[in-house]
C-alpha cells in the first residue's frame, strides 16, 4: 500500500524503518545509519552491489553477508585455513597494498554454488522450496549459504562449494571499508 501510494501521490516520501526488506522494497534511495551516523546513501542495489563497509554489507542482504578473514597472498590469492581463491588480474591490483596482511572477505549467502573448491561442515538445512540455506562452517567460521534447489545434506555432512569470485567483497581490516 505503501509503495502504490508513493507511486500515485508522485511526492516525495521518507520513510524510516530498522527493518531492512522494507526499505529494499519500499526505497527509491536508502540511508544506512548506524549509532546516528550515516554510513552508506543509494539505490537498493547500489547498496547490496557496493556496501562502503562491513556494517552496510551485514546490514543488507538477507540471511547477512558472511565474512572470513583472509591473507593476501604475495603470488595473488586470498587464502584462509583450509582453501585458497585465486585473484583476476583486477583484484590484484586492488589489493596490492594489502600483500601478507588480513583482509575481510565478505560473499552474500546466494553467491555461492554447489563445486569444488571450498569445504563446508554442514550443521543442518533450511529447505524453502527454491533455495536450501545451509547452516554450516568452513573451518571453525560459521556460514551460511543459499544453493538453488532442494537438498538434504545430512549434520557433519562435508560438501563442496565454490565462491562467485565476481561476486567477493574486500573490506579493510582495520577501517572496516
Amino acid at each position: 500500500e505503501l509503495k502504490l501510494l508513493h507511486q500515485t501521490l508522485g511526492s516525495t516520501m521518507i520513510y524510516v524503518t530498522h527493518d531492512q526488506i522494507e526499505a529494499l522494497t519500499l526505497a527509491d534511495r536508502i540511508v544506512v545509519m548506524n549509532n546516528g551516523y550515516v554510513q552508506q546513501i543509494g539505490t537498493p542495489i547500489e547498496l547490496y552491489d557496493h556496501p562502503a563497509n562491513i556494517f552496510v554489507a551485514g546490514f543488507i542482504g538477507l540471511p547477512a553477508m558472511n565474512f572470513l578473514n583472509v591473507l593476501v597472498t604475495d603470488y595473488g590469492t586470498l587464502k584462509y585455513d583450509c582453501f585458497e581463491i585465486e585473484l583476476k588480474q583486477n583484484e590484484k591490483d586492488i589489493l596490492k597494498d594489502y600483500t601478507d596482511k588480513e583482509i575481510v572477505l565478505g560473499i552474500r549467502p546466494e553467491h555461492a554454488v554447489l563445486g569444488t573448491d571450498i569445504e563446508i561442515t554442514v550443521n543442518y538445512n533450511e529447505n524453502l522450496g527454491q533455495y536450501t540455506l545451509i547452516h554450516g562452517y568452513i573451518g571453525k567460521k560459521r556460514i551460511i549459504l543459499k544453493i538453488i534447489g532442494w537438498h538434504s545434506f545430512k549434520q557433519n555432512e562435508r560438501i563442496k562449494v565454490d565462491f562467485l569470485t565476481d561476486k567477493i567483497h574486500f573490506f579493510d581490516k582495520e577501517t572496516t571499508k
